[in-house]
């Protein structure tokens, strides 16, 4: 039986979905709709109580319903002076509304006030905008 040393367990689990964004905030490609496969892992303080902390499926059940907001949806700021148009048009089906521009830290920090105000013990969480890019947000 392994030896309890007071060690601190964070249990990770990766999760990915589709969404499209704009940030107008800083013009250029990125000021034009546009989507990703974003992937994001999320991290938890998780209390030993026996050989198991956490389980890996009760950690993906605490973070499908903000999975189930985002996927196939777009993010938007919720003062983008774009969203009267896309309203109206009918292009705004499924929208993840943000405070300030849809940078990834400010989606990766919504996602970590999300998680955090469902309950759950988030450390850090890691969002993917591409293969080779990131953003890491704490409490």
């Amino acid at each position: 039986m392994p030896q309890d040393v007071g060690a601190a367990v964070i249990v990770t689990k990766d999760f990915h979905f589709y969404a499209a964004h704009r940030n107008e905030e800083i013009g250029g490609k990125c000021a034009n709709i546009h989507g990703h496969r974003y992937g994001i892992s999320v991290s938890v303080d998780a209390e030993k109580k026996s050989s198991v902390s956490m389980l890996f499926s009760d950690l993906e059940a605490a973070v499908e319903p903000l999975l189930n907001l985002v996927d196939h949806c777009l993010i938007l700021n919720v003062s983008d002076p774009s969203v009267p148009a896309l309203v109206a048009s009918g292009a705004c089906g499924k929208v993840y509304w943000i405070k300030g521009p849809a940078s990834a830290e400010n989606v990766a920090l919504s996602f970590l006030s999300d998680l955090m105000a469902r309950g759950l013990n988030v450390v850090s969480l890691t969002l993917k905008e591409t293969d080779t890019s990131s953003v890491t947000v704490t409490p």
